[in-house]
């Protein structure tokens, strides 16, 4: 007999589970109690997990600067001052380290290279930060989306992102999206405001690739450009008074970061980086993420004149 739809939702939810965490930030003060703290907006709520028996994959954004200001609450309700030892800011994701769960089998992790439009999914979280271990399905509704989301530290740009109208909410973020066989396909990482069955996953592809570095070098290492911009098109040009439809309008440079090393000022427009010309397929952040540990040439358009800047990306 052919399993049906709701009887491979119900296992592969049932096999995540345990794997799933909830997380409580707080960005002052190292008194924790649970989620309440969520509840009384003096929190921030999430979802993460085991990736191994002491290592938690979640989102950048939900864990702030201070560094061992993290709760997290594991399926057996055990709850654990986690620390951030490492965090990818281009793909947005954090991980933390707490005390090795030998009782607790970390997530299956599947791939997201086959994905098709359709294929089934089921997003897991803590939604709205109060609710642990909440669960909605749905479909894959896009792939390779690029979004771009403003926050007060520096831009997020993420890309190759997975679209889903699996309900995902705030609380969601940091969670696993995964496919019927319940492996993980991906990290519920942002949702559109104002619109309806909108969400979106990061790739687990993006993820393997920094759980293999940290394992193996205990941190990560990832280029941060610090800027605000956006990308030059037909329509941003005619809004700017452009002369140019392509590259990277700069709205805001960051103190402290790479940009304010190049010397890029407000104003200014990227045209290339590593001579690849800027545009929605071919983004600044996309080309850094591949450039690590050598020298980049920024193309820099100010006041009608084109120059240079060379820079090594660490």
């Amino acid at each position: 007999m052919t399993e049906d739809i709701e009887e491979k939702t119900i296992r592969a939810i049932k096999k995540i589970i345990p794997s799933v965490v909830s997380i409580v930030y707080k960005e002052e003060g190292d008194q924790f109690s649970d989620l309440s703290e969520i509840k009384k907006g003096k929190a921030i709520g999430g979802a993460g997990f085991f990736v191994s028996p002491e290592l938690i994959a979640t989102d950048r954004h939900l864990v702030g600067s201070e560094k061992e200001n993290c709760l997290v609450i594991d399926f057996f309700k055990r709850k654990e001052r986690a620390e951030i030892i490492g965090v990818d800011d281009f793909n947005d994701i954090a991980f933390l380290k707490v005390k090795r769960r030998e009782d607790i089998k970390p997530a299956e992790l599947g791939s997201s290279r086959n994905l098709v439009l359709g294929q089934t999914v089921i997003a897991v979280g803590n939604s709205l930060g109060i609710f642990p271990n909440s669960v909605s399905r749905g479909i894959i509704s896009g792939l390779s989306r690029n979004i771009i989301t403003q926050e007060e530290e520096t831009d997020r740009e993420l890309y190759g992102l997975i679209q889903t109208d699996a309900a995902i909410n705030p609380g969601n973020s940091g969670g696993p999206l995964i496919d019927l066989e319940g492996r993980v396909i991906g990290i519920n990482s942002a949702v559109v405001y104002g619109a309806e069955n909108i969400g979106f996953a990061l790739p687990i592809d993006f993820v393997k690739e920094d759980i293999k570095e940290i394992q193996e070098n205990s941190f990560l290492k990832r280029p941060l450009l610090g800027i605000q911009y956006v990308l030059i098109d037909e329509e941003t040009k005619n809004i700017f008074n452009l002369s140019i439809s392509f590259g990277a309008l700069v709205l805001e440079v960051k103190k402290g970061f790479l940009g304010q090393v190049i010397g890029l000022e407000k104003g200014d427009i990227i045209l290339k980086v590593d001579n690849k010309k800027i545009d929605s397929q071919t983004t600044i952040k996309k080309i850094l993420n591949n450039c690590q540990g050598r020298e980049v040439v920024f193309e820099i358009l100010r006041n009608g004149e084109i120059f240079k800047k060379k820079v090594r990306i660490f």
